[in-house]
């Protein structure tokens, strides 16, 4: 459907400069002398003006003289073209306008003003029309054949929103193409260019759309750019300077949007501070030879009125998905209906992806091949049409008329002793603007009372010797813990057991299974309180310390247990024959019961088949598969409590074969596998044989993490990937009764 609509619109602007061919006419450098560090004269005040034009040069620096700015702007068009791009001026060249690249100036430039395609096929060569007085307008072509490398377009007045760009402009782009991956885009005062990686091309078309808005609006609005050209991967981060910027440094309380690109023409991805541009070159994608970080910073005042909206998808999804823009992604308020917009693509994978802005909602696009994240975000920046404000404002979901006021503050919540008073300031709508500082942007304040929240408090229970248990057959159950938690609020209880199989018969194998309750009036199959896990083992042997956890509440002295019973299992059914040893215990991790508290310390969350739910005769059939790559089970979002140092993380998944190749005790072959991905990076991983076992046998996969939570922004999330290695191809089910996988958090 999105394609669709990306077509039609493509298909318009290709109607349009099939009528003309000729581009608009600017004269190219006339460069008859080889150039370098220190030459003069009007040759070289040609050459700058074309590398102001490409966006190699700020405006302004078409002095005529070629120092360090000037051979900086030749190093960056040398390294974009493949021409050369490392050593010195006296080595490879690079810095020097020689004979190749002075033939490639010609090239590039012949591209963008010469006739287009067949000049024989050139039907009534229009001349466009003069460029428009200083004014915001869009500029936007797409081509529908598929063809990867470089290609520019000469701007024609019917590609623009609201004329040809004219006079002092700033400009930033987004690149578009049907596989996903947006491609590289150039924006000069002339002409859109777009570079497709032959690696990540599909039959479909390309599209530059290029946002220009003049320095000379009221505005302070500045472009920053900084260009590495060697070649590196991951992040890396430039503090802006006066030379980077086109118009100063960019101020505070305003609003910014990224173009990144890269010599493999993916794009990469950006990330734009009021201080630094930040550039992502992806480690798996050939060619990436140099980056390119370029940030447009729109200042506080909005005339036209701008906003930035953004959004944050937490979790792993290839191909587009859409989301409809709330007040609370638009810090500066909702667009409205016509207004111009510019894209920033964002993701764990580093590409960047694809974006599509509508003042409705935005889009973003993860490319199969690159996006391997578990991430990703769209950005937008909108800006109001000339001359179309409908005379009304619009913030925070507030609509004012002309000449209306209202009060609006710089937070929705303040913490007590603070008042809404002290943040609050009266703006006025006049003809669409919004008097005021843009840092007032809620409509509504309240104040919220300081809630200190205890750090959660631990308990552990012990099985002391003498102590010992001895497990009956299912479905009777062995009580091995029965504690009152002298606590009341969100609690995580794990229990590590040690067990032991008390048989003698050879050809006999003999398994455990526990459950955990936490708080009263649980029921088996209710996974926020009984979990159950288990292991098979041979006769005489033990199955070490293995631990399992549950989750619920602790509401005081009528439900403040936590229970942990067990029972043994084999075929014939024989008690007593596998012990509980002295030395297992129970942890319990209690969080502040306070209604202010309730998940901010302690939160949870299982994989649970529920097939027996319903009274389903083929319950025992309806297990998880464990696939033969490690791949999700359990994923949970994790909002970080400012006010705590430390995470914990513990976790747990069941696994079962469906058959012992041999049905002899001790054979099994096959070898399980868990991860704990903690904000994206490992953080436990465990690799163990099935125990041995003669029948059906099962293995608990039990892993924990600590970490310091200083190390993470604000929110993050937490991954439980299963993975299995079966030498003779049969599935690896989990157990066929319980919670299945286990993920739980303690922030202390």
């Amino acid at each position: 459907m999105r394609s669709t609509g990306f077509l039609a619109f493509g298909c318009a602007f290709l109607l349009i400069s099939s009528i003309y061919s000729v581009a608009a006419a600017s004269t190219c450098p006339n460069l008859t002398r080889n150039l370098s560090f220190g030459s003069r004269g009007q040759d070289v005040v040609e050459l700058q003006s074309f590398l102001i034009a490409q966006g190699f040069l700020a405006t302004g620096n078409n002095t005529g003289n070629f120092y360090s700015l000037t051979e900086a702007a030749v190093k960056q068009f040398q390294c974009r073209n493949n021409l050369v791009c490392s050593g010195t001026r006296e080595t490879t060249g690079w810095g020097n306008v020689g004979p190749k690249t002075r033939a490639k100036i010609q090239q590039v430039c012949t591209a963008q003003t010469g006739p287009i395609g067949n000049p024989a096929s050139t039907i009534n060569p229009s001349v466009p029309a003069a460029p428009s007085a200083a004014t915001v307008t869009l500029c936007s072509y797409y081509w529908s054949d598929l063809a990867t490398g470089w290609r520019s377009h000469a701007w024609l007045s019917g590609d623009c929103s609201n004329g040809l760009p004219g006079g002092d402009f700033v400009a930033i782009g987004q690149g578009d193409n049907s596989s996903g991956t947006g491609g590289q885009v150039e924006c000069s005062n002339t002409a859109g260019s777009h570079y497709n990686n032959p690696n990540f091309v599909s039959a479909g078309g390309a599209r530059v759309t290029c946002l220009y808005v003049p320095r000379s609006t009221p505005q302070p609005i500045t472009r920053c750019s900084y260009f590495w050209n060697d070649f590196a991967t991951g992040w890396r981060e430039h503090t802006w300077t006066a030379s980077d910027c086109s118009n100063g440094l960019p101020q505070s309380g305003g609003m910014t949007i990224g173009q990144p690109s890269n010599g493999a023409g993916i794009g990469g991805q950006v990330s734009c501070s009021l201080a630094t541009g930040s550039y992502y070159n992806h480690p798996t994608v050939p060619g990436s030879t140099n980056g390119n970080v370029t940030c447009l910073y729109v200042g506080p005042s909005i005339v036209p009125r701008m906003t930035t909206c953004s959004y944050d998808w937490s979790d792993f999804v290839t191909g587009w998905r859409e989301h409809a823009w709330l007040s609370s992604d638009c810090p500066n308020g909702l667009p409205q209906s016509g207004w111009l917009s510019i894209g920033q693509a964002s993701n764990g994978a580093g590409t960047g992806g694809q974006v599509a802005c509508t003042p409705q909602s935005g889009s973003h696009y993860n490319n199969p091949s690159t996006a391997g994240t578990t991430s990703s975000q769209v950005k937008c920046l909108f800006v109001s049409p000339p001359n179309a404000e409908s005379g009304s404002c619009s913030q925070d979901g507030v609509t004012l008329a002309s000449g209306q006021s209202q009060t609006f503050f710089q937070a929705s919540t303040v913490t007590a002793p603070n008042t809404c008073t002290s943040i609050a300031q009266t703006r006025t709508c006049t003809n669409g603007i919004l008097s005021g500082a843009a840092s007032y942007q809620y409509s509504s304040c309240s104040v919220k009372q300081i809630v200190s929240c205890k750090p959660p408090r631990h308990y552990q229970y012990v099985l002391l010797p003498g102590q010992e248990k001895l497990l009956k057959q299912n479905p009777t159950e062995t009580t091995i813990f029965n504690v009152t938690v002298p606590d009341s609020g969100r609690a995580i209880a794990r229990t590590t057991l040690a067990f032991r199989s008390n048989a003698t018969t050879t050809n006999e194998e003999y398994g455990w299974a526990a459950r955990i309750f936490v708080g009263s009036g649980t029921q088996e199959d209710d996974i926020a309180y009984g979990q159950q896990g288990g292991e098979d083992m041979c006769p005489q042997q033990g199955s070490g310390s293995r631990a399992i956890s549950a989750y619920g509440t602790l509401g005081g002295p009528s439900s403040n247990t936590v229970t942990v019973t067990a029972h043994s299992s084999r075929f014939g059914g024989v008690d007593d024959m596998v012990s509980v040893l002295s030395g297992s215990y129970v942890d319990v991790w209690v969080e502040d019961g306070s209604p202010a508290c309730v998940g901010k310390d302690i939160q949870a969350t299982s994989f649970y088949h529920q097939a027996r739910k319903g009274g389903d005769p083929n319950w025992a059939y309806r297990t998880f598969q464990w696939p033969t790559t490690v791949a999700q089970v359990v994923g949970l979002d994790v909002a970080k409590n400012p006010d705590r140092q430390n995470l914990k993380v513990i976790s747990w998944a069941l696994g079962s074969p469906d058959l012992n190749p041999t049905s002899q005790c001790g054979q099994e072959v096959v070898t399980l596998t868990s991860q704990q991905l903690v904000g994206g990076n490992i953080a436990a991983y465990g690799s163990r044989v099935l125990p041995p076992s003669q029948g059906q046998g099962h293995l608990l996969m039990d892993l924990e993490s600590n970490t310091l939570l200083s190390t993470y922004l604000s929110a993050f999330r937490i991954n439980l990937l299963v993975g299995k290695s079966f030498e003779n191809g049969h599935p690896v089910l989990t157990g066929n009764n319980g919670g299945d996988a286990f993920v739980g958090v303690i922030q202390y």
